[in-house]
């Protein structure tokens, strides 16, 4: 196999812009560590290119991921075999149509150099591809705390020791035949990075990962995926610099012939795409409470659009990408996914599965049946962070598993 690498600072020029996350006013003072953009390219033994975009953002909006795709089209890529994942990182620019504006209101003209700057370290990547040994492998490692806390009144964002936490961190290892420079190596985790208190814009604990990791290895470069961790925090202000760096040692002793397997063939790639149901809808007394006596800025800057122009939306798209070699596979969901779909993907794929969240889209939180029932901002969050008329439906879990195994039958089914 060929494998190519680029990447770019997407670190917004003048520093004025919000920051994307929470809801209230944060407008970034200069650069607190750098922004990146990286793409992976892959040509299998089949000749068939792969594209996998990494970035430094909250989420991809849908519309930026159809752009990219039909941009890389005219250089061989087709949709399927293009994927774009956020890193989810609240000290970003906003690029999220869907968000409220509370959360970071867009700037038009930086998402239409972005989606042009992911094009460029595409076919950078692509120009840049030679022969490679790929290998891939696992590790456990936990550097946050789930966050969901049953209590009296329901369940609280707070640490919850007891909760679960995906420790499962799956990696590709593209090496040269001699020495390190060449070197790429991908890793995929789940956790939110949501803690550093940067003042500018900041890639939080996954840009001191590639950071770390880079100076142990020079002439390496790393990238960092965002699993699923919707439900889960990262380290504090005080560890996040040293949890990111920890990140990066546990992966490189791993990187050895003895703890990984080869991968080699074609890749057999798919998109599966389904309808997520939207469940109970604010009642315009509701929304009109919310939009006048508001208890925070952020629910005002919520229900006022909504009251002028009701949406009247009873699902939501959904998607899942799946890509295949051998017993290797990495499977893409789009949105905010809890860290149980994680352990759930691994066993529907077999083998050895990366399994992504915050991929394509992120229009949604994605929760478990469970955490559904339970509540909770996991559960109910989504309607006020992402302009939703309503809560997701009690059958869209459900919905996602269906499309989760789609996806990978699909790819399973091509490969055979």
């Amino acid at each position: 196999m060929q494998v190519g690498f680029a990447e770019a600072e997407i670190s917004p020029r003048n520093g004025l812009t919000a920051m994307s996350g929470y809801g209230f006013p944060r407008y970034a003072r200069g650069v607190t560590s750098p922004l990146k953009l990286q793409a992976s390219v892959i040509v299998d033994d089949a000749g068939a290119r792969l594209a996998l975009i990494a970035a430094d953002l909250l989420g991809f909006d849908r519309s930026s991921t159809e752009a990219v795709r039909r941009a890389l089209a005219a250089d061989g890529f087709a949709p399927e075999r293009v994927m774009l994942n956020a890193s989810h990182t609240h000290y970003g620019p906003p690029v999220q149509f869907n968000l409220t504006s509370s959360v970071g209101s867009v700037d038009p003209w930086y998402v239409l150099e972005l989606e042009k700057t992911a094009v460029e370290t595409v076919r950078r990547a692509l120009a840049a591809a030679a022969d490679r040994e790929i290998r891939y492998g696992m590790f456990r490692i936990k550097i946050g705390e789930n966050r969901r806390l049953p209590g009296k009144r329901g369940v609280v964002m707070s640490p919850n020791p007891a909760g679960f936490y995906d420790e499962a961190s799956v990696f590709l290892w593209a090496r040269p035949n001699r020495g390190r420079r060449g070197e790429t190596v991908l890793l995929a985790h789940g956790c939110h990075p949501v803690f550093s208190r940067a003042e500018g814009y900041c890639a939080d604990y996954p840009g001191e990962y590639r950071r770390g990791a880079e100076a142990l290895r020079p002439g390496a470069r790393f990238v960092f995926l965002q699993g699923c961790g919707a439900d889960v925090n990262g380290p504090s202000k005080a560890q996040y610099a040293a949890e990111g760096e920890r990140l990066g040692r546990e992966l490189i002793r791993c990187l050895t012939p003895e703890a990984t397997r080869p991968l080699q063939g074609a890749f057999s790639c798919a998109l599966a795409r389904a309808a997520l149901p939207l469940g109970r809808r604010l009642p315009r007394r509701e929304l009109d409470r919310l939009a006048y006596r508001p208890p925070s800025p952020w629910m005002a800057a919520f229900a006022r659009p909504l009251l002028q122009n009701p949406d009247t939306r009873r699902t939501l798209p959904y998607g899942v990408q799946a890509w295949r070699c051998g017993d290797f596979s990495i499977a893409a969901l789009e949105g905010e996914v809890v860290s149980a779909y994680g352990p759930f993907t691994r066993r529907a794929a077999g083998g050895t599965c990366m399994v992504l969240g915050y991929s394509n889209a992120v229009e949604c939180y994605i929760p478990t049946a469970r955490i559904l029932r339970e509540g909770g901002n996991e559960a109910a969050g989504s309607c006020q962070s992402y302009r939703l008329p309503g809560t997701l439906g009690r059958t869209a879990p459900a919905v996602v598993e269906k499309t989760i195994r789609r996806a990978l039958a699909a790819v399973e089914g091509k490969r055979r």
